[in-house]
């Protein structure tokens, strides 16, 4: 049995066509991300951000100025770029969210209704009751299904911090308060 020459050859490009589109993906992923914290670190020296912590989420990065008791939170979608820097004395409370969306699916003869996390989102509640703030750590449209459940973590654990952080703020108030007080 004669291998065939031409169907080898014809497999040959399909196989180059496919890596050469693999590795263009994988070189603009790689750009894409080199930009996104490129554009994050000149946010962060704008504002002399001090980075104590820090934590890539996708098209997301989050971290902590423990100096100064800030936190600045930066997205990139698309051409379009978004940041938040956040003064931890202002805050009441942090909270994870899981937020739903409700899809149709048809199964035989029934339409059914089912629930899919859309975002988890880590809430900042404001001491002066503003509006809170929502800081997407995972959002269905733009972050893999399989990211979900490590997003959900860094959530927590970023949640966890700012809390301990705003714990310890204010009991260090209240010892100055108190010492003022006996002074």
């Amino acid at each position: 049995m004669k291998p065939n020459f031409k169907a080898v050859v014809i497999n040959g490009i399909a196989i180059s066509f496919s890596l050469a589109f693999l590795i263009r993906k994988n070189l603009r992923g790689r750009r894409k991300s080199e930009q996104l914290l490129s554009d994050f670190y000149r946010v962060a020296d704008e504002f002399n951000f001090l980075i104590s912590k820090q934590e890539r989420l996708g098209n997301r990065v989050i971290a902590l100025d423990e100096t100064n008791n800030r936190l600045l939170f930066f997205a990139a979608k698309t051409d379009k770029r978004e940041g938040y820097l956040i003064q931890l004395d202002k805050l009441k409370s942090s909270v994870v969210n899981r937020e739903f969306a409700v899809t149709k699916s048809a199964s035989g003869y029934h339409a059914t209704m089912a629930t899919d996390v859309d975002k988890i989102v880590l809430q900042l509640n404001y001491k002066n009751g503003a509006l809170p703030l929502d800081l997407p750590f995972y959002e269905k449209g733009s972050d893999s299904f399989f990211m979900m459940r490590q997003r959900a973590v860094k959530a927590i654990e970023w949640q966890s911090l700012i809390s301990n952080r705003l714990t310890k703020t204010s009991v260090a108030k209240h010892l100055l308060k108190r010492k003022s007080i006996f002074n």
